[in-house]
């Protein structure tokens, strides 16, 4: 299934509240905004001291190589995995996308 989330850092309030009017899974905000956030609307955070907390509940790997894969997909089975990489040609998405599904 199919997640969207925003990622509001730095901070402006314009694209937060553009976000949760786009119906956002989720936004990614700084430190101490969750009160603000919460007063715009019903919508789970990330950040350090959020609903899904940074970490904890959400990581961010980068992936450069075949064991980077390895791991995310291993992180994934019990935590929500923000990948980044640089160059696709070396370990196209779909990698993950279809180990995932199956």
């Amino acid at each position: 299934m199919k997640k969207i989330w925003v990622k509001a850092i730095p901070w402006k309030k314009e694209i937060a509240m553009a976000a949760l009017e786009c119906g956002v899974d989720a936004l990614w905000i700084p430190p101490g905004m969750g009160q603000e956030v919460k007063k715009m609307g019903i919508i789970p955070v990330v950040s350090e001291d959020g609903d899904l907390i940074l970490g904890r509940d959400v990581v961010v790997k980068e992936i450069r190589e075949k064991k980077d894969e390895e791991e995310i997909l291993a992180l994934s089975q019990s935590k929500k995995v923000i990948v980044r990489g640089g160059d696709w040609r070396i370990i196209p998405l779909e990698n993950l996308l279809m180990n995932k599904i199956i």
